[in-house]
């Protein structure tokens, strides 16, 4: 077995992130290794730096902020730590979806990084009623871990995570709040 020296936990502190740290934990202590907790928190708005005018629909605005910040704050966790440990998480992060995906585990609802902020942007009419949230959050999700390995591999040179995967989300968010019902 492929010695775990740092482990990278991403949590919520759900009882789904809660099981996770003890498999990290275990993996740690077998190998003499170390985890590293990290959590994505919801900015306020108004952190947006400036040129980040990216979603030209004002309706959403507060929205790509809280996202930019919490995918910046992501992307400053990832630098502390090594490519290679980042790519390990990613093929852990696949091989949990298979066993979800195989009947193995159950699925991991508490795991949606961006669920309850869409909820509530469709709630408070941010988002049209048309817009699946659960199918939106997914694909957002996504974004993410094919952002995380690509920048693990270097292929954004120059443009940070934040950036590109902020892009991304924020563009497939507003083509999705204009698509019709």
């Amino acid at each position: 077995m492929f010695p775990f020296r740092n482990i990278l936990l991403p949590t919520d502190f759900s009882a789904n992130a809660h099981a996770a740290l003890k498999y990290a934990a275990a993996f740690a202590r077998h190998s003499g290794g170390r985890v590293v907790l990290f959590s994505v928190q919801d900015a306020k708005s108004g952190l947006r730096s400036p040129g980040e005018d990216w979603l030209s629909d004002p309706v959403l605005s507060g929205v790509d902020a809280v996202i930019a910040e919490a995918l910046r704050s992501l992307e400053r966790s990832m630098a502390r730590n090594p490519r290679e440990l980042i790519v390990e998480t990613i093929l852990e992060g696949y091989r949990h979806e298979h066993r979800i995906l195989s009947g193995e585990l159950a699925d991991d609802t508490d795991a949606d990084m961006f669920g309850e902020l869409l909820a509530k942007a469709q709630q408070d009419g941010k988002l049209a009623a048309h817009v699946d949230v659960r199918h939106l959050s997914h694909l957002a999700g996504m974004h993410v871990s094919e952002g995380v390995r690509h920048w693990a591999a270097g292929t954004y040179g120059d443009r940070s995570f934040a950036e590109v995967v902020s892009r991304d989300i924020a563009a497939l968010i507003a083509g999705y709040n204009r698509l019709p019902s």
